[in-house]
């Protein structure tokens, strides 16, 4: 497990995980924003699946146009997290825990950092 700071700023307490359907992550209630890295490749997937059904004019429902919104904007933020690894769990924008699935350990994990760091 590898734990790197990446900002100064204080923020509520949010926790973003980054993973692919390879890896589970275990949240064990916690509330946490799951981005699935490889979203694309499913939705790339269903539609190839759905191709007989897809019309000439071919419109992009309002369901698939979220999910693309979602995919795109979970790859900007783990680029901007600068997430070398997966899983990656994402304590307050500040604390990046690689190779933890459970989120209640990687949040134990960010504390005892800033405990023992005096953050």
């Amino acid at each position: 497990m590898m734990i790197s700071l990446i900002s100064f700023n204080t923020h509520a307490e949010l926790i973003e995980v980054f993973t692919t359907s390879a890896y589970s992550v275990a949240l064990n209630g916690l509330q946490a924003e799951v981005c699935a890295l490889d979203a694309l490749n499913e939705m790339t997937l269903e539609l190839n699946r759905n191709a007989s059904e897809i019309t000439a004019v071919q419109r992009v429902d309002t369901v698939q146009n979220a999910r693309l919104t979602a995919f795109y904007r979970c790859q900007m933020r783990a680029s901007v997290y600068g997430v070398s690894s997966l899983p990656a769990i994402v304590i307050d924008k500040r604390y990046v825990t690689y190779g933890v699935r459970a989120a209640d350990k990687a949040l134990i994990a960010s504390r005892h950092y800033k405990e023992s760091h005096h953050d």
